[in-house]
């Protein structure tokens, strides 16, 4: 029952932080638009840079295996995450550079 159980709770914090990662690229990549930049070419940066980050990620994956490099982006995202809030903060609307 023990057993169940950890499986359980470990279930359900791997689908919240699964289900937080994904609304963030979501939320990220509907964002695109709101760049300064021509639409298609936001667009085009955004698929660049994602294609990019595929094949990286292929190649991490392929030499170091999968926990290590899942653990440290996971820490990396939320730390940048977090760094987000600061430079929101002192930003401001009209702002240009």
């Amino acid at each position: 029952m023990v057993l169940i159980m950890n499986a359980f709770v470990f279930l359900i914090n791997i689908s919240f932080f699964r289900l937080v990662q994904n609304l963030v690229f979501y939320g990220v990549s509907q964002n695109t638009g709101s760049w300064d930049l021509n639409p298609y070419l936001s667009f085009t940066v955004s698929a660049a840079v994602e294609l990019l980050a595929y094949i990286v990620v292929h190649l991490i994956l392929d030499r170091i295996g999968r926990k290590l490099p899942y653990c440290l982006f996971a820490v990396l995202f939320g730390i940048v995450a977090l760094l987000v809030l600061p430079v929101q903060k002192f930003m401001t609307k009209d702002s240009q550079g």
